[in-house]
């Protein structure tokens, strides 16, 4: 099977982009898996500083997401998006003016935002059934949000200490990791 002209033309560039950028992505790559590897190390540290990371990233959704839920609360399910978006920013507000209320704070908005983000996702994958086939993808969102919940409130109270910090660091390694990999096999790519 042969590939578009337009395909292949991009698939070209990407590669020469990734050739001449090799160097950049390992260093970005390095310094990822280093950072992760801190957050292992200190889950408490990286747990406090994701909370306040995640306040701030928290009331920037919400802020996003409001305007454009209000516009179209016409739409089925528009209710449920515009109280995600008010929830978002009244919770990201917590995470960023009490960030010493703990990490048992931060554990608890999270449960309860994976909680409420499975429920919502639930009735509009409902919603979207009839029209796209891709409601399957917002209702598998839903069971990882409710398996993600579990996870955290079945090792109650000791996760909130260091789960938040322990996935922060594994998500930077791995990601680190990936780049690094993309970069040393661009090395040669042209």
């Amino acid at each position: 099977m042969q590939q578009p002209k337009d395909l292949k033309e991009l698939t070209e560039k990407m590669l020469e982009a990734l050739h001449a950028n090799w160097k950049t992505l390992l260093w970005q790559g390095i310094l990822l898996m280093l950072l992760g590897v801190a957050a292992v190390l200190a889950p408490g540290y990286s747990t406090l500083a994701a909370e306040i990371l995640l306040g701030w990233l928290m009331f920037l959704a919400g802020a996003l997401r409001l305007p454009g839920a209000i516009r179209s609360r016409q739409t089925p399910g528009a209710g449920w998006h515009i109280f995600s978006a008010v929830l978002l920013l009244l919770l990201g507000l917590l995470l960023i003016f009490q960030p010493l209320t703990g990490v048992v704070t931060l554990t608890q908005v999270v449960i309860f935002y994976l909680v409420w983000h499975a429920i919502a996702s639930v009735i509009f994958s409902f919603r979207l059934k009839p029209l796209t086939r891709g409601w399957l993808g917002m209702a598998l969102s839903a069971v990882i949000d409710v398996v993600l919940a579990g996870i955290i409130v079945a090792g109650w109270p000791e996760t909130a200490h260091w789960a938040l910090g322990l996935m922060l660091g594994c998500n930077l390694f791995f990601f680190g990791m990936a780049l690094t990999f993309i970069a040393l096999n661009s090395r040669g790519a042209r």
